[in-house]
């Protein structure tokens, strides 16, 4: 039996059992119409769920973008900041070098001032200036 057939019994079978479930052809009229109106309200359901499913894939596909395109800057401006750090770290050494070298100078002059305190003192108690 090829399938066209058992197709054709199987819609025999079923408008058999619905005429013995129907008392009237009244009966199975307006259940027919119904099941059309469900038929097209289905349809109607269906191209729904169609349309919506197109947004959400135009969705995923823009976010998608807008993501990688958000991603790339920031990994740009990252590696700005990154590059201003490396080069600031750089200068912070020399700052640094420079401030202990100050130190060790403000610290030799302290004690040359304290040296001359002492010797002017020893000079005035001694008479000489």
């Amino acid at each position: 039996m090829s399938d066209s057939a058992a197709t054709k019994a199987d819609l025999a079978a079923l408008g058999a059992e619905l005429r013995s479930v129907f008392a009237t052809t009244d009966e199975l009229a307006a259940f027919r119409e119904e099941f059309r109106d469900h038929g097209v309200l289905f349809e109607q359901l269906v191209t729904k769920v169609q349309v919506l499913a197109e947004g959400l894939v135009g969705m995923r596909e823009h976010f998608t973008t807008e993501i990688r395109a958000t991603r790339e800057d920031l990994s740009s401006r990252i590696a700005i900041v990154t590059e201003v750090v490396r080069q600031n770290s750089g200068d912070l050494q020399d700052v640094k070098a420079d401030v202990a070298d100050l130190r060790r100078r403000f610290d030799r002059l302290e004690r040359e001032s304290d040296l001359e305190k002492r010797v002017a003192e020893v000079e005035k108690r001694l008479g000489i200036r």
